[in-house]
């Protein structure tokens, strides 16, 4: 492969496939008597938004596709195992997550565990996401004026006291937390669904607890604002 030519691939930042600039090749492979492999290391950037990642292509000696020609003949080729880094987005971020004004970005106690969390997502590292899902709730917790020594059942009752969470959230955390405390010490394996709806629940909590009051706060400014430059009735 050329380096300055193009290659298509997968942008995680247009979050679809773009033409890419090879910026750089790399190919490693070995063999024995009975097998052989091959990875194509590519170092692309994205034509469009000028992000750059890494691409590899693996192919094996042992691993085929087939398929039918125009003539139904059976034909074959070595199957393709792509991967990226940064691995592709296996979930979409909360718009939020790329507003660079958010108040979640000043505060790198709370952004980097979320920042974590996404990655382990991305990686389809179940069973550290749902470790991660609790550590970032906890850490918003404290950011909230909850004391970190108490316990996560604590902390709970106590977001409820301070009028941070209601009821029906109290409990839907309180799944959250459990799920968190079940992959951490019983080496739980949540389904996709299930991590899915775990980190929903989150993200309705982070949402209601920062983005939100911040959203509240922006609009009440702007409507004094307006209410001044708004001709009073005259009598």
């Amino acid at each position: 492969m050329d380096v300055g030519g193009t290659k298509k691939a997968y942008c995680r930042n247009c979050v679809n496939d773009r033409n890419c600039e090879v910026k750089g090749f790399f190919a490693q492979g070995g063999d024995n008597s009975y097998f052989s492999w091959n990875i194509d290391w590519i170092i692309l950037q994205c034509r469009g938004c000028d992000e750059v990642f890494c691409q590899t292509v693996g192919t094996n000696s042992d691993d085929f596709d087939y398929f039918e020609d125009e003539n139904g003949k059976e034909e074959r080729w070595h199957s393709e195992t792509v991967k990226y880094w940064p691995a592709k987005s296996k979930r979409a971020r909360p718009d939020w997550f790329s507003d660079l004004d958010s108040p979640l970005r000043k505060n790198d106690e709370i952004w980097e565990p979320l920042v974590e969390l996404y990655g382990a997502l991305d990686s389809d590292l179940t069973m550290l996401a749902t470790i991660g899902v609790r550590t970032v709730f906890d850490v918003c917790s404290v950011a909230l004026g909850v004391d970190h020594n108490l316990t996560f059942k604590q902390k709970l009752e106590k977001l409820v006291d301070i009028r941070k969470i209601g009821a029906l959230d109290k409990d839907n955390l309180e799944i959250l937390v459990e799920a968190g405390n079940a992959s951490a010490h019983r080496g739980w394996l949540p389904s996709t669904q299930e991590l899915s709806t775990i980190v929903d629940i989150l993200e309705h909590f982070v949402e209601t607890s920062f983005i939100g009051p911040e959203k509240r706060k922006k609009l009440d400014e702007k409507a004094k604002k307006l209410k001044e430059k708004v001709p009073r009735r005259t009598k």
